[in-house]
């Protein structure tokens, strides 16, 4: 007996507790084998956690069979340092871990200028074109996103009651991105992102000559453009809003499939790597854009319409101010009334359960009176 607790504490003073746990939902291709990512924060994530040394050991995904838990909000969300993180909170985090990890390596003075600026303008850009081609565009949506993200629960061995949540979740995606874009033309939004595309090759080409061609490591700007790369170029050019062929499209293939490369390398320890992760969760709590609760990015997304889907996707990260302030605070004061979604779904099903149970003893009572 004495052995055998001697070998656990050994294997317990071995094991390293992670200190980042992500809460994630994972979509699939059709062959089942293959994630395809709908979610930019989820592929953000994940492309920051593979440019830590310890990335394998300091983080751990959970798999969820639904993207919201009430606990964490809509996913990705994480406890860091056991403290939970909402999907905003923790991609911010991993933001400043990468910025400050810049900072460190060429210095404050060498960073290229308007770094913070030009993320924030990506996430504008590429949050719209997202939106457009996953949620909004119906051949897309019904062929593409909706099944992809349905064999996300199924490759969770989820039942029927799970997949219907699921497909519930996806009508109220669409229904809010439609909502948030119902002013903005999809041509306006196509022909913004060729711009933006022809600005930031011109942008990379200048970093590159910085470096007599060489890229030492990817930098923010790189891995936000990555992130929602990572989830416009699996979509089939038969169901894209875009034309196949276009400029804009072709130079992020490229860029996806250069920084794809070198995030594989830094994965299998090819290349040197960032250092190992590392919150400051004091400074992240006192964020004052963010806040702390992570429920209320549940409630926004499932209860609010145009202007909160305006806020969540433009990204994980921008921490957008609020314009219309008037409607905003009539829209605050109307959210602190709303039943949460969860707790509607829960009411939903006890109502549905309640109907069921009384409406087959009422077939019961019937037949059992007929035979008499």
């Amino acid at each position: 007996m004495n052995v055998t607790i001697r070998r656990m504490t050994a294997d317990a003073l071995d094991t390293v507790e992670p200190r980042l746990v992500v809460h994630c939902f994972r979509a699939w291709d059709t062959s089942g084998s293959e994630e395809t990512y709908i979610s930019p924060e989820s592929a953000f994530v994940q492309s920051c956690v593979d440019l830590c040394a310890d990335g394998q050991q300091s983080a751990c995904f959970i798999e969820s069979s639904l993207p919201e838990t009430a606990a964490l909000g809509i996913l990705p969300a994480a406890f860091i340092d056991g403290h939970p993180a909402c999907r905003e909170l923790l991609c911010y985090s991993l933001r400043r871990f990468v910025a400050v990890e810049e900072v460190a390596v060429h210095g404050a003075g060498s960073l290229f200028p308007s770094t913070e600026a030009w993320v924030a303008h990506t996430h504008e850009v590429m949050s719209a074109i997202t939106d457009l081609a996953l949620w909004v565009h119906r051949p897309c949506y019904s062929l593409h996103t909706k099944p992809a993200m349905l064999r996300g629960a199924c490759n969770g061995r989820a039942g029927t009651l799970v997949r219907m949540l699921l497909a519930r979740f996806c009508r109220n995606r669409r229904w809010h991105a439609c909502n948030a874009l119902l002013e903005t033309p999809a041509s306006a939004i196509l022909e913004r992102f060729e711009s933006f595309m022809s600005s930031f090759e011109g942008r990379l080409g200048a970093r590159k000559s910085q470096l007599d061609g060489t890229m030492e490591q990817p930098r923010l700007e790189d891995l936000v453009l990555f992130s929602y790369a990572q989830t416009l170029v699996v979509i089939p050019d038969s169901l894209a809003p875009w034309k196949a062929g276009t400029a804009g499209m072709a130079r992020l293939k490229r860029f996806h499939a250069d920084l794809a490369q070198q995030l594989c390398l830094h994965r299998t320890g090819s290349v040197p790597r960032r250092r190992r992760l590392s919150f400051n969760i004091n400074e992240l709590q006192q964020c004052p854009v963010l806040g702390s609760k992570p429920e209320g990015s549940a409630r926004d997304r499932t209860s609010q319409g145009s202007k909160v889907q305006a806020q969540t996707s433009s990204g994980s990260a921008t921490g957008n101010s609020s314009s219309n302030n008037g409607n905003n605070n009539h829209s605050n004061v109307a959210e602190g009334d709303l039943i949460p979604a969860s707790q509607r779904r829960t009411n939903t099903i006890l109502v549905v359960w309640w109907l069921a149970s009384f409406g087959a003893f009422f077939v019961w009572s019937r037949r059992q009176g007929a035979r008499k």
